[in-house]
């Protein structure tokens, strides 16, 4: 084990060697798989910090627009609110990112897809009053789960006015926060 172990993870120390041709292409064979196990890894864990990198740095350009607005427009002092809230929603969008967590659902067929969507979000299905109705129409369910947006408004947020076009279906799940620990937080 510790004659493997080194030579997949190393070139090996020296302190065992082969005595005969089967014994040294074992050795080859070993070497190769791993230089092919440190070049997976390398890739990988470079790859992860790639695109996590570009996350951030997309979140950072849109948080420097804003900052831009805000000086430009004065947005922070005609509406204390609205700044923090814009910022709050970025960040929760960076923290959701719902279409990296489910790019496996879209290689799955429609009808297996449909129903691991509909174990995944089975708190949200209980939690809504609409869904509850109709839990034999699992295609339809899925389907609109897996449009839902969720966001965090806080409490004589205005979601619609009258009068406005609405474009959207809202589904409102009552939760409260305290609105300290959410300002305290790093938005």
């Amino acid at each position: 084990m510790y004659f493997n172990l080194a030579t997949i993870f190393s070139i090996g120390y020296g302190d065992i060697t082969t005595k005969n041709y089967y014994e040294r292409i074992y050795n080859i064979f070993l070497m190769v798989i791993g230089v092919m196990l440190y070049s997976f890894a390398l890739t990988s864990i470079s790859h992860f910090i790639q695109i996590h990198g570009e996350k951030k740095k997309k979140l950072q350009k849109k948080k420097k627009y804003l900052d831009n607005l805000n000086v430009k427009y004065n947005i922070d002092n005609v509406n204390s609110t609205l700044y923090y809230k814009i910022k709050r929603h970025l960040s929760h969008q960076y923290n959701y990112d719902k279409n990296n967590k489910n790019s496996l659902l879209f290689e799955l067929p429609l009808s297996l897809r449909n129903q691991m969507i509909f174990n995944m979000y089975r708190e949200v299905i209980n939690s809504f009053n609409f869904f509850r109705d109709c839990n034999h129409e699992i295609d339809f369910i899925t389907q609109a789960i897996f449009i839902l947006k969720p966001t965090v408004s806080m409490k004589n947020d205005s979601l619609i006015k009258q009068g406005d076009f609405i474009e959207k279906l809202f589904l409102l799940k009552k939760e409260f926060y305290n609105l300290n620990q959410l300002f305290a937080k790093k938005i």
